[in-house]
């Protein structure tokens, strides 16, 4: 027969409720008779100032455990007995409240842990649909500046071939997420603020040449109608046709 119960502790005025599920007797023959709770702080008190010092209350009577149970936790949920010190119960259910200190020794058990891919499978499967928060532009900063330079995980890596294929094997046929999504004029005038007045690497339009020259990559070619000259079908599109200075 489960039973809950409350128990105060006269000297320090202190409750504990608590569920009983396995007594096989009558709960006015358990309690404070053969079962004296589980809580070690309770058995500490009783050591303390012996088990006069309580008062005991059988606060209510099941026929299954599973609502016994469910009931003290309703009950001390309701009573938020983590957050008042006049309680002793130091859990709810069996679920104990980690301490910053817990906290730290779990971060450093799983830090460099590599996660197996069925692990990040329920991740992903925990986390999708989820609204994310909104990201204040000092934390946008903070994330940036924490990833720039030498700071990015792949800084000084260069990227292998197999690396690149798989990267083109896994977007291969994915649409960009700004596709179908018209930009603002607020968000074209930013891009032109940000890219006003910046200047490629020498070093890197030297290094994209040659890599085109090696793999024979010529453009196509077209003839400007306005000033007649033969210019590469990326140059055309910028500064002939509707765009040559020569167009009357």
């Amino acid at each position: 027969m489960a039973y809950t119960y409350l128990i105060k502790h006269l000297p320090t005025n202190c409750v504990y409720y608590g569920v009983r599920t396995a007594n096989k007797v009558d709960p006015t023959d358990d309690l404070w008779k053969q079962y004296f709770t589980s809580s070690k702080r309770i058995h500490e008190l009783i050591e303390q100032d012996g088990a006069d010092s309580f008062t005991v209350e059988i606060r209510k009577i099941f026929d299954d455990k599973a609502a016994a149970i469910a009931w003290e936790k309703r009950v001390l949920t309701r009573c938020k007995v983590m957050e008042d010190s006049r309680w002793i119960n130091a859990n709810i259910g069996g679920y104990i409240l980690p301490t910053a200190e817990s906290c730290a020794k779990i971060s450093a058990f799983h830090k460099g842990v590599a996660k197996s891919d069925e692990h990040k499978l329920k991740i992903a499967e925990a986390n999708r649909g989820k609204p994310k928060p909104p990201v204040s532009e000092e934390t946008r900063k903070k994330l940036s500046t924490a990833s720039a330079g030498s700071n990015n995980a792949m800084w000084g890596k260069p990227r292998t071939e197999a690396m690149k294929q798989a990267q083109r094997e896994k977007m291969k046929g994915k649409p960009s997420h700004q596709k179908g999504k018209p930009r603002t004029e607020e968000q074209k005038q930013a891009q032109r603020e940000k890219m006003l007045g910046r200047k490629k690497n020498p070093q890197e339009i030297i290094k994209r040449s040659e890599k085109l020259r090696s793999m024979n990559m010529k453009r196509d070619r077209l003839d400007c109608p306005h000033c007649s000259k033969n210019v590469p079908v990326n140059i055309y599109a910028r500064y002939h046709g509707d765009r040559c200075k020569h167009k009357p």
